[in-house]
């Protein structure tokens, strides 16, 4: 009966929505980074306190972004993720140490950047870029 009452409630979050309806921030990140990539679907999903919005690209990119319209995660399971996605110090430990290597997500949360390489490969940075730990 829980899962009765649950399921409706979360079905009701997540609608759609134009790019237009995006934080300014969002759609300037999406402008520069996916100009050659047509959008799918922009979708916002909101609770009582949260809300975030999902964008996804015809090559099958997706970008989740906070409510204020800061990336959270940017993820492509079938496509390599471009490398100038990565914030600077970061694209220089993986050219480093990763060289060649292609990357499928990285995502970010409140201890740091978390970025997965296609060969299994996952690379934990703090909030200053500075590598911690493989997982």
């Amino acid at each position: 009966m829980a899962l009765a009452i649950t399921l409706p409630a979360l079905a009701g979050r997540e609608k759609r929505i134009s790019f237009d309806q995006l934080p300014e921030s969002a759609k300037t990140f999406i402008l520069e980074n996916f100009e050659q990539s047509a959008i799918t679907s922009v979708k916002i999903d909101q609770d009582n306190n949260h809300t975030e919005y999902k964008v996804n690209f015809n090559d099958g990119t997706k970008v989740e972004f906070t409510g204020g319209g800061q990336w959270k995660e940017i993820e492509n399971v079938s496509t390599p993720l471009p490398l100038t996605l990565m914030p600077e110090k970061i694209r220089q430990y993986l050219m480093t140490h990763h060289n060649g290597a292609n990357i499928r997500k990285i995502e970010k949360d409140g201890r740091g950047f978390e970025v997965k390489l296609t060969n299994g490969i996952e690379l934990h940075f703090d909030m200053a870029y500075n590598f911690v730990e493989y997982d």
